[in-house]
């Protein structure tokens, strides 16, 4: 009986780590597409929308066929997770960051389109095992992953608003970089996650 509930708060610490994996897994994609406002500061002249959500589904589909073929991805879950969460880190962060380095307009245009490049390429490669890594676990885990995937805009969304809320109208640049800030620790969120998930008697 206690080996039984053992497991079964095993499986139950499982799931939230995957919801937490699920959010992450996105979430680069709605933090980049959220701060409207911000890209109108930054580019005046033009709408930089379309270019970030061409960009970053073209490249991610790209991507993601190149890693399809390259063999199993049970082989490599860590190196792909943990490379495509740290990605998403370090693009997340590079972004709010430049805004420090008082580029022009098309300076600014290649580091957010070079950010927006590099994070679809890193979350190709979890888009590549994430799904095959809960299939590993009971089912509550891939639907936990599937309820983390889900959950991942409405976050970004609930970011926006509490960032802009807790600013005035008119600090729209302060609201932005702690909106950017903020998605980059949550994506650490996730490295975190995967490597308890990886820790626990039930991934052995």
């Amino acid at each position: 009986m206690r080996m039984k509930e053992t497991a079964d708060n095993e499986e139950f610490i499982a799931c939230i780590l995957f919801i937490c994996i699920g959010v992450g897994y996105l979430f680069p994609f709605s933090a980049l597409t959220q701060p409207v406002d911000y890209w109108h500061i930054l580019f005046p002249d033009f709408d930089i929308d379309f270019p970030i959500t061409g960009t970053y589904m073209l490249v991610n589909l790209i991507a993601l066929g190149f890693l399809v073929f390259l063999g199993d991805p049970t082989k490599s879950y860590s190196e792909r997770m943990y490379i495509g969460f740290l990605g998403q880190f370090l693009a997340l962060a590079i972004v709010p960051s430049s805004y420090f380095l008082f580029l022009s307009e098309g300076d600014n245009y290649i580091v957010i389109i070079g950010c927006t490049v590099f994070a679809a390429a890193v979350t190709a490669l979890i888009d590549s095992c994430a799904i095959s890594l809960s299939c590993q676990y009971p089912r509550s885990c891939q639907e936990a992953l599937q309820v983390g995937i889900g959950m991942s805009t409405l976050i970004g969304s609930v970011y926006r608003i509490a960032t802009k809320a807790f600013f005035s109208s008119d600090q729209i640049v302060e609201s932005s970089l702690l909106y950017f800030y903020s998605g980059a620790v949550t994506v650490l969120g996730c490295v975190f996650s995967y490597w308890y998930l990886m820790n626990m008697n039930i991934s052995r």
